[in-house]
């Protein structure tokens, strides 16, 4: 595997000697540098391991960028660092979110991150390390090879009582599989071996609360929230757990602190959405969800309970346009879900070809035959012949 190492210059600052670090060493990370702007794409080649960001001022685009490394990359702290001599408490403690504690001083960071690149060479070498199972764990999640992330998933449970990092990635496969309860105990494992590394317990109360556990999520959550009371995305990931809890009040006050801090954050979209459904305004909450990208777990199970209700209470159709805008936003690795979730909806409504056509769909994007799946075909097969029947009779 080529490795590459990103050089972010976030302020543009044009005295940045490149020069001297990118060409007078041999290294076992090639450095490359990257404007902002080209971080994404570059990530999606699948061969970056590590990223540094020079970054003195203009914070929000230092955070936007260790949020994508974490999306495509994972989350892992000490392949990620920060060039800034004098950073202040509250750049630190945003920082810190994604478990990054590294920063390098201006005046020396050449050979800072020289010594950088060769440690993280040294690990990646080793194939049965949790860094490198974290990233190509987070390859084929991002496919939705559902197939590969449980053989991931398999590889890293092996580690989990001893390696906080094995522990987080293999929360983040069963977390990718549905398999919540169990990302959350991954994710608890990770926390309790590393205190200090907080994405295991933002993980751990996502998946308390998508599991149905609110009120340990909120616990969770709370506690995050007296460390650092400026992260606009736990804001609204606890919006999500008030509404669960039923309290509607306290979710919006929740709101409106965020969205005075970071109105323009697509998390409070999501939360948007997710009021405006619990108070029954579907059409509003549709129309807002078309302004969404790669929504997670939490808001896809959010999505289902509320199709599945509506199909239930007999709005079959709302329910596939439900799902048929969901489809279009959530992650990969969650497309199945909603794909399954349709079919059942057809099911009910008795349009049984369309219901099979979603069974296709579902089990195309899960990569495996799944009982369930199965089960409904039958059941939609068994449908079709009846209606024939009926038709010819």
């Amino acid at each position: 595997m080529d490795m590459i190492g990103l050089l972010v210059d976030v302020d543009g600052n044009s005295d940045i000697d490149w020069q001297t670090v990118l060409e007078t060493r041999d290294l076992p990370v090639s450095l490359a540098a990257a404007s902002p702007m080209e971080v994404a794409p570059m990530l999606e080649t699948g061969n970056v391991v590590m990223m540094v960001l020079f970054v003195r001022s203009n914070k929000k685009e230092a955070l936007n960028l260790l949020e994508i490394f974490r999306k495509k990359i994972g989350a892992i702290p000490h392949f990620q660092g920060i060039v800034c001599s004098d950073p202040d408490p509250f750049f630190m403690s945003d920082v810190f979110e994604f478990g990054i504690e590294t920063f390098f001083k201006e005046e020396n960071w050449i050979e800072e991150i020289i010594q950088f690149a060769q440690g993280i060479g040294k690990i990646m070498a080793d194939e049965n390390s949790a860094e490198f199972q974290t990233i190509h764990l987070h390859q084929v999640i991002s496919r939705g090879d559902h197939k590969e992330i449980r053989k991931a998933g398999d590889v890293l449970s092996a580690s989990r009582d001893h390696d906080f990092m094995a522990a987080y990635s293999l929360g983040n496969a069963l977390e990718a599989m549905g398999d919540y309860n169990g990302a959350a105990s991954a994710f608890a494992s990770s926390q309790k071996l590393n205190r200090f590394f907080r994405p295991a317990e933002t993980s751990l109360a996502e998946n308390l609360l998508v599991s149905g556990h609110a009120e340990e999520a909120l616990a969770v959550y709370g506690n995050l929230e007296r460390l650092n009371p400026r992260n606009v995305a736990r804001k609204a990931a606890m919006v999500s757990a008030y509404l669960e809890n039923g309290d509607v009040e306290k979710a919006e006050e929740l709101m409106d602190s965020a969205k005075k801090m970071d109105a323009s954050h697509p998390k409070l979209k999501e939360a948007a959405v997710q009021i405006l459904l619990f108070r029954g305004k579907v059409g509003d909450a549709f129309q807002l969800m078309d302004q969404l990208d790669d929504v997670g777990p939490l808001f896809a199970a959010k999505i289902n309970e509320m199709g599945i209700k509506l199909s239930k209470m007999g709005k079959g159709k709302s329910a596939i346009a439900l799902y048929a805008r969901a489809h279009k936003i959530v992650k990969k690795e969650l497309k199945y879900k909603i794909s399954l979730n349709a079919a059942l909806a057809c099911y009910r409504l008795s349009e049984f070809q369309k219901a099979l056509e979603f069974l296709d769909r579902a089990e195309l994007e899960l990569g495996h035959p799944y009982e369930k799946i199965e089960k409904i075909r039958k059941a939609s097969i068994l449908g079709l012949k009846n209606n024939r029947g009926q038709s010819t009779g």
